[in-house]
């Protein structure tokens, strides 16, 4: 076996070993290939492309583009509906998202340069042969050599082990990885010496799976001390951008989300769940103004309960506002606004108070999008059964009417949301309403 440059094909290999599944894939993945192949950037799949990665809603796609097509393949995704994140520390990586309601998200994890390590630390110059030995359509995917080293060193160098679902895959790509020359950039690069190459195909061969631990310290041995250091001064500086940098949306700033509703409807749980499914940094603040364990109010000062209330609110307030310049999604548990529920007219000092919560719901600065969680108030009462339905219901109908005049006033976009369908339906629905509002801030397509 010897290495060489102009690697050709195994001549009696005349099919690809892994074909992506077109008709089963999902709608973000197959919308993300056509957009790549009609701005004819050169491409390919690098991981992703087995049925299990497709079935399960397409979690995350791996993809190697030319670098001189990145720019045209970045605008190709955005006119499609896809956002991409700003990274650091990640080497070439770049991340293009996209939601397609309650199919989930569609991740592509876009390279340019085909690195290896837990943090890109071991660079290599196997990109441009890849590129131009894949084949497949209408999903280009790498030759059956590149794809059996591409998985290999996967394993060896960025995780120290070979996980039960990429065996199968190894074992199948072997003979090909024998019986032909191993690509160009794999010896010295990426592996040190032909003998620890050498010694992976025996792995792959003998299934000793626990012995790959053992390859990947002799390959981090085996190098240079000018080279070792360099690895290491890299992997730390990457790592350090990484801790320091969370990802968020490119080209734009956070939103500010509230979300209010009657008790019941699920915020509380809703919230939570909504930021574990974002794909980019998030928060979140409780914004009302009647919290279950307030603490009482000093008689000896009339007001000081609201005043209290209201430094704490509008605490929380500024802080959203930090995080959401920084790029981060902000949810709101509640609003301010909905005091203006409470403002009853009855004696005069029941007047003044409506007039000042009428105030400041005119004067308070607006989230970027109020959603408004909808159930009747029958519903919500079997959810707290502690609670009165018709006093659910009258609820319900203050918070309809006061999205009604918060889209009236033009102060912030509004949607309301189905809160009687089944919780996944449910974070599905708030999500496609906030990634709708992030495709519009963002210029592209939803």
């Amino acid at each position: 076996m010897t290495e060489d440059a102009t690697y050709q094909h195994v001549p009696d290999l005349q099919e690809p070993l892994f074909v992506w599944p077109v008709d089963t894939s999902p709608k973000g993945a197959q919308t993300g290939f056509a957009a790549l192949t009609r701005a004819e950037v050169r491409w390919c799949l690098l991981r992703g492309q087995d049925t299990k990665t497709a079935a399960e809603g397409c979690a995350e796609i791996d993809i190697l583009l030319a670098l001189e097509d990145r720019q045209a393949a970045a605008a190709a995704l955005r006119r499609v509906g896809f956002t991409e994140l700003a990274t650091r520390g990640r080497g070439s990586h770049a991340f293009f998202v996209r939601n397609d309601g309650a199919a989930g998200w569609c991740v592509f994890d876009v390279v340019t340069r085909v690195d290896f390590g837990r943090w890109q630390e071991a660079t290599s110059d196997l990109a441009a042969g890849i590129l131009a030995r894949c084949w497949g359509d209408p999903v280009p995917v790498p030759s059956p050599v590149d794809a059996f080293w591409l998985l290999a060193l996967h394993c060896v160098l960025d995780v120290g082990a070979v996980e039960v679902r990429h065996r199968p895959a190894l074992r199948e790509l072997l003979p090909v990885a024998r019986s032909s020359p191993i690509p160009a950039g794999v010896v010295p690069v990426a592996m040190p010496n032909r003998a620890l190459a050498e010694r992976v195909l025996a792995i792959v061969d003998a299934e000793a799976w626990s012995s790959v631990s053992d390859v990947a310290r002799r390959a981090a041995r085996s190098r240079g001390r000018s080279e070792q250091a360099l690895l290491r001064l890299r992997a730390a500086r990457n790592r350090a951008a990484r801790a320091r940098f969370r990802p968020r949306a490119r080209r734009l700033r956070g939103l500010r989300v509230a979300l209010i509703a009657p008790d019941g409807a699920g915020k509380s749980t809703l919230i939570p769940a909504v930021q574990a499914d974002w794909p980019w940094a998030s928060s979140s603040r409780y914004m009302g103004l009647y919290p279950a364990r307030a603490r009482p109010p000093a008689r000896w000062l009339p007001g000081s309960g609201m005043v209290r209330r209201l430094v704490r609110v509008g605490s929380a307030e500024l802080g959203g506002r930090r995080l959401a310049r920084s790029g981060q999604l902000v949810l709101l548990d509640r609003h301010p606004w909905d005091v203006v529920l409470y403002a009853h007219p009855g004696s005069f000092q029941a007047r003044l108070r409506r007039l000042a919560k009428l105030l400041m719901f005119a004067g308070w600065p607006a989230p970027d999008l109020l959603l408004v969680l909808d159930a009747p108030g029958t519903v919500l009462h079997l959810r707290q059964p502690h609670l009165d339905a018709d006093s659910l219901e009258q609820a319900r109908r203050g918070y309809q009417r006061l999205a009604t005049d918060v889209a009236r006033a033009g102060r912030c976009a509004v949607a309301t949301i189905d809160a009687t369908s089944s919780f996944p339906d449910v974070r599905a629905a708030v999500t496609a309403e906030i990634w709708r509002l992030v495709s519009a801030r963002a210029g592209v397509r939803a």
